[in-house]
Order: structure tokens, then sequence, then C-alpha cells
């Protein structure tokens, strides 16, 4: 099932790469909370959609709203990856895609799908930034999403990425928190 604006989010426990542990209910409540579905750690795509949270992170701070990022990769790899300086949000981890498909995340069919219209303008910033792939995990057809939520755990912006590029930018997820 696909969650859509003002569908009420379903609870998971989650596993943080960083030691936290719970349920996404029981989270700080913020009036808002954005919670991306990105791929793995070891995916370009992943890495930059990141750092773009990341540098979007006072702006969000600013807006009083959380940063959750689900990402396939175990634990240890996602640790390894940022090699004792985490980013400042929540990396929740998920190789078994439970929370992916509770929120109805699914892969692509084809790799046709995964490369759509915003692949090569994307792939062009990511070798811009230098980035580099690693180990993959999880589903290798693994497609983005992203959430803003409200403190009544209802989605208050909901996008479905139609490839793996296709992640909303962080400045389009703090606009969904203004219109509201």
């Amino acid at each position: 099932m696909r969650i859509k604006i003002n569908d009420r989010i379903p609870d998971f426990k989650y596993q943080s790469a960083f030691g936290k542990e719970g349920h996404f209910y029981d989270r700080p409540q913020k009036p808002f909370t954005v919670l991306c579905f990105l791929r793995f750690m070891g995916c370009r795509f992943t890495q930059y959609d990141l750092l773009q949270l990341q540098k979007h992170r006072k702006e969000f701070q600013a807006a009083n709203a959380e940063v959750f990022a689900v990402i396939q990769s175990p634990v240890e790899s996602v640790k390894a990856h940022f090699a004792g300086n985490p980013p400042d949000m929540a990396l929740l981890c998920d190789p078994d895609s439970r929370i992916y498909q509770a929120f109805g995340v699914f892969p692509a069919k084809s790799l046709e799908e995964m490369q759509g219209r915003y692949f090569s303008e994307k792939l062009a910033r990511v070798e811009a930034a230098g980035l580099v792939s690693g180990k993959k995990e999880g589903q290798p057809w693994q497609l983005p999403a992203a959430f803003v939520i409200n403190a009544q755990n209802q989605a208050v912006y909901a996008y479905y990425g139609t490839e793996a590029a296709d992640m909303p930018a962080p400045e389009k997820l703090l606009a969904a928190m203004k219109q509201k």
C-alpha cells in the first residue's frame, strides 16, 4: 500500500546505524519529520542525497524538523562508510526491506525503469562530487521515496521515485513544510 497525503503512516521498529533503536512513533515529537527512503551506502545516488540533506540541515533545524533516512545497508556498512563521522540525521538500517514494504517503496521492474529521464543529469552531479561506488547491498533495483510527516504521524507530503535518481531535493521537502 502506498502512502498518500493525509494518510497516517505505519509505526515501525527501527535500528539506527549509530546506536539508537525503537519505534518510529516514539521519536521526539517535532512539528515535522522528513523520512527518506534511499538505496544502499555503496550507491552514489544515496551518498549524494545524504550529502544534500546534510547540506540543508540548518534549514531543517530552523523548520523544527527531524530528518531520518532509511537505507538497505546493514549497520556495519553504514558505520564503515562514515568512519566515525556520522551525519546529523538518523540513518535507519533496513537490510530486510521491512520498512520499505510497509511504506510501499518497491524496486523497479527493469534496468530501463532504473535509468529514466533524471539519471544522466544526476549522474553528472554525482561524478562532479567525486563520489565512488561501493558494495551493492539489498535490492539492487530499489527505488527511492520521501515523506514529510506531521506530529500526528500523517503524511503532508508523499513522493515515490520513478527511477534510481528520482529523489526530491531538500528544498522541495522544506517547501512542503511551509505549505502546512
